[in-house]
């Protein structure tokens, strides 16, 4: 696995995004002051992979990777593993509780093309993807490839049970339990499956060679039995087609004189025949009595047209009637119209001098008023109002004496309004009888000047008489047309009896000719027809006599024909039929043998498929018997030497020895030969071996803090190298390798010997990162990233020396 590009944005130190492009770099460092966030971007590879940060006690614990203040930490991840490239993000959301929830997570592929493929799209999806595609879980992952800060010393330190426990894992010892337990499961299933197979082939011991050969000569019996019935085939075939020829023939005959026994004149057709002459003569003379009412029907309407409409005389005689009545009714309305205009002349001189009168009075009563006003006033005033002269206010009103003068002036003056009202509404009604009166004059003028003119056309006619004559004109003419249109009703009833008797005959002439044309299509030649429909009918009644004792003749002919063919096809097959019945076969005739016999065939051929197969498998199921018996042998051998804890305790101490061994040829060269590292084999603690003082022997733990990171460093690399080789389901390969660990407490020497070892890994392909703060390292490394605090976030920042 090897970094191309990380991005995060909320994620620790980095709020603000920010975005490491390592293309191209096998050596770099990420550089800054403690607590600038170094650390968090070998966290944010950490994360991206598996969710999960090795700094943390709980790898399930994702709030504290989001940044403070921040809604969520978003970490996308661009690597390589064996050439092939992939990108996965990860996005953590807080919660509003204060936790935090994954809210994506997606695995994908880079396609050649420049397009992307989706590996995994959930967080567990993702876990198990990137499992298998590094072949590394996380735990094994933060000690062979992120070796985290403080963690250096975890397996030098660590007790031998745990060391041990921690191969074990990286070995999967699980995997030889799981063997041992499979290998005894397979004896027992293998031990089932040998009784399983013994109690077939006893189900199997049919299955012979010599029943193989019986069955195999059954199938060259029935299959020359086949050829028989095929020789046979085309004379049964003939015999068949001839049978079925006469048998069609002589049912032709039958049918043929059953068909000339029904026909017969039908009766209707004499009927038709006899009654169409009388209907024909009675639709001509119906005919004739037509043209005979349209004729007098036509004189009729030519003396009617001559004639007055009777409406205009009839109108003309009560309008001379009414004129007289129009003349007394307007003479009367002329007088009225005369005596209301009088009436209304007299009630505008009584209207007029009632005005007169009423204003007389309304200018003396003024002038009473004005002569009496104090006394006028002294009436309106009110106790406790002021007074509408002086504005003092009434303490007591003023005793008055009535005043006559003013009194007669006000009743005189209401006397007169009275008779002034009185004499404008009787003017008014005058005016209006007036009007009503002019109008009925005007309206019986012009009712009298219509009448006028319509008396005026018959002036010197007496009109009685020509409306008499008109109406005796108009009643001929109606009498001549119904007399008409009774002729046309007789004359469609009599052509209508006709068209329905020649359609009759029509129809009985179609029957006729179908009768014909079946008997042409049979073959036969009945007479030809005519323009008589009753002579054809009673001509092929009498050839149909004729003709039906020769159809008789010829279905016994054809009978017999069939019934003899039948005869010679029975016997030739009757032996076949004798043959088959040996093998259990039958068939109604030659056809259905064959049938009979070809299912047989195929019946025996079954047969000796199924011998031949079942003996094939008995003799595979005898050998697969043998070979699992061998099978469960060496399966109960494994099963028990899997059982013993030596196998495993053998194998943890082949892996530490061969850990042990490549981490001393590192710490030699760190500590510049002076020591070496070995295991216990008593307690199968680690020991180190110190060459500057004898090969003294002594435990790890008497190291000096330079020293510890000295033998630390070199298991961890070791460890890192081997880890492929010693995982029990294999690893990816590894090209990368990231530290994180306290280099300030090295001296320079160590420092150096540190850095050359670093600078070596760094050239063989592999991409190393370490996180420190000590600038003499930092700056023998060909690419340093400045990690800085910038406000409430960090920058990363490439420096190349």
């Amino acid at each position: 696995m090897r970094p191309v590009r990380i991005r995060a944005q909320g994620f620790g130190a980095f709020r603000d995004p920010i975005d490491l492009d390592l293309t191209g770099v096998d050596f770099f460092a990420l550089v800054g002051p403690t607590g600038a966030g170094k650390s968090t971007v070998i966290d944010a590879i950490c994360f991206a992979l598996y969710g999960s940060i090795p700094r943390y006690a709980d790898n399930r614990a994702v709030a504290p990777a989001i940044s403070l203040g921040a809604l969520e930490a978003r970490v996308g991840l661009h690597f390589l593993v064996d050439d092939a490239e992939y990108v996965i993000t990860r996005v953590v959301q807080r919660g509003a509780k204060g936790g935090a929830s994954t809210r994506e997570s997606r695995l994908e592929r880079i396609l050649p093309g420049g397009g992307t493929e989706s590996l995994a799209a959930s967080a567990k999806e993702v876990n198990g993807a990137v499992a298998r595609l590094l072949g590394l879980p996380f735990e094994h992952f933060t000690k062979c490839v992120v070796l985290p800060q403080g963690e250096f010393a975890e397996f030098l330190h660590a007790k031998p049970a745990e060391r041990q426990d921690l191969v074990a894992r990286l070995l999967n010892l699980g995997l030889y339990d799981r063997v041992g337990q499979r290998a005894r499961q397979l004896a027992e299933e293998t031990r089932v499956r040998v009784a399983h197979e013994d109690r077939r082939l006893a189900t199997l011991a049919h299955a012979s060679p010599d029943a193989i050969a019986a069955a195999e000569a059954r199938v060259a019996e029935i299959d020359a039995l086949r050829e028989a019935i095929a020789t046979r085939r085309p004379d049964d075939d003939r015999l068949a087609r001839e049978i079925h020829d006469h048998e069609r023939a002589a049912t032709t005959a039958r049918e043929m004189v059953a068909t000339l026994a029904e026909i017969a004149v039908p009766d209707d057709v004499r009927r038709a025949h006899d009654v169409l002459a009388a209907a024909t003569t009675r639709a001509r003379a119906a005919a004739d009595a037509v043209t005979r009412t349209e004729a007098a029907a036509e004189a009729a309407r030519a003396a009617a047209d001559s004639q007055p409409e009777p409406a205009l005389l009839e109108t003309a005689l009560a309008a001379r009637g009414e004129l007289a009545e129009v003349a007394e009714s307007l003479r009367v309305a002329a007088d009225e119209l005369a005596a209301a205009d009088a009436e209304r002349r007299a009630r505008a001189d009584g209207l007029a001098a009632a005005d007169a009168a009423l204003a007389a009075a309304d200018a003396a009563y003024e002038l009473a008023r004005q002569v009496h006003l104090p006394h006028e006033l002294a009436a309106k005033l009110v106790v406790g109002e002021p007074c509408p002269v002086c504005e003092q206010t009434v303490s007591a009103l003023p005793r008055l004496e009535a005043v006559e003068e003013l009194d007669a002036a006000r009743r005189a003056l209401d006397e007169a309004k009275h008779a002034s009202s009185s004499a404008r509404n009787a003017h008014a009604a005058a005016d209006k009888r007036l009007g009503a009166d002019r109008t009925r004059v005007e309206q019986l003028q012009v009712r009298h000047e219509a009448l006028s003119a319509r008396a005026a056309e018959f002036a010197d006619v007496d009109l009685e008489a020509l409306l008499a004559e008109a109406r005796a004109v108009k009643a001929a003419l109606a009498a001549a047309l119904e007399e008409e249109r009774s002729a046309h009703a007789h004359e469609r009833a009599a052509r209508a009896e006709v068209d329905a008797l020649e359609r009759e005959l029509h129809g009985a002439r179609q029957r006729l000719g179908q009768q014909r044309d079946a008997l042409v299509s049979a073959g036969l030649t009945p007479p030809a027809p005519s323009t008589d429909v009753l002579a054809d009918w009673e001509a092929l009644d009498g050839w149909a006599a004729e003709e039906r004792p020769r159809q008789e003749a010829a279905a016994a002919t054809a009978t017999a024909a069939a019934r003899r063919a039948q005869e010679d096809r029975r016997a030739g097959v009757a032996a076949l039929h004798d043959r088959a019945r040996a093998f259990a076969i039958a068939g109604r005739d030659l056809g259905g043998l064959a049938e009979a016999t070809a299912a047989a065939a195929a019946g025996a051929q079954r047969d000796v498929d199924d011998l031949t197969r079942d003996h094939a498998e008995a003799t595979l199921l005898a050998a697969s018997v043998a070979a699992a018996r061998e099978e469960q042998i060496v399966a109960e051998e494994l099963g028990r030497r899997l059982t013993a804890r030596g196998f495993e305790r053998w194998l943890v101490e082949e892996a530490l020895d061969t850990l042990v061994t490549d981490a001393t040829r590192t710490l030699r060269q760190l500590s510049a030969g002076a020591y070496s590292l070995a295991v216990d084999p008593d307690s199968a603690d680690l020991l180190v071996i110190d060459h500057l003082n004898a090969d003294e022997a002594r435990s790890v733990r008497t190291l000096s803090g330079g020293e510890t990171f000295q033998a630390s460093l070199a298991l961890a690399l070791a460890l890192s190298e081997q880890l492929a080789d010693l995982a029990a389901d294999g690893a990816a390969r590894l090209e990368s390798i990231f530290l994180d660990e306290g280099f300030g407490s090295l001296d320079p020497d160590t420092l150096e010997t540190v850095a050359s070892t670093i600078e070596t890994l760094g050239h063989d392909g592999r991409m190393v990162g370490i996180v420190t703060h000590v600038r003499e390292l930092a700056e023998r490394v060909p690419v340093r990233f400045e990690v800085r605090k910038v406000g409430t976030s960090s920058t990363v920042e490439r420096v190349d020396a």
